[in-house]
């Protein structure tokens, strides 16, 4: 994944301020200067510093979230609507939502800071249903 996008993942900024923060100097991969927002890299593996502070050795943290209708999922909405980051605590605000439930939906909303967790789950290519009405399709799981 890009630095840029990695930050934004992160929860360290949206994207377009990551790339405008690398841009700048403020951001270190492994304690080299990077200023370029699409160097490749494994958040899981590599220390960033922003500004300074290491941000990459973070414990990962996955929630579920019971986003209210009203809400966005998203950081910032340029419509000024409220955001599930004005329903989470402050401590919370580093988490990335796994997938988008629309404005009108209510519903269990997965946040992280694992990032290759999300990728897996919303990988196409995984097979995953991408809803509960999807996952009420599934075969039952056989008794342990």
């Amino acid at each position: 994944m890009t630095l840029a996008r990695a930050l934004s993942k992160l929860g360290l900024a949206s994207r377009s301020e990551a790339i405008t923060r690398i841009l700048q100097g403020e951001v270190a991969v492994n304690g080299r200067v990077v200023r370029d927002p699409g160097c490749p890299i494994v958040p899981e593996r590599t220390h960033i510093r922003v500004a300074g502070s290491l941000v990459s050795e973070v414990p990962w943290r996955t929630i579920v979230l019971h986003k209210p209708r009203g809400t966005v999922t998203t950081r910032k909405d340029p419509e000024g609507r409220p955001t599930i980051y004005d329903v989470l605590p402050l401590e919370l605000a580093g988490l990335a939502a796994v997938g988008r439930l629309d404005l009108a939906t209510a519903g269990l909303l997965l946040l992280t800071t694992d990032t290759q967790l999300a990728h897996w789950l919303t990988e196409p290519a995984n097979g995953l249903p991408n809803s509960a009405a999807a996952a009420s399709t599934l075969p039952p799981v056989p008794p342990a």
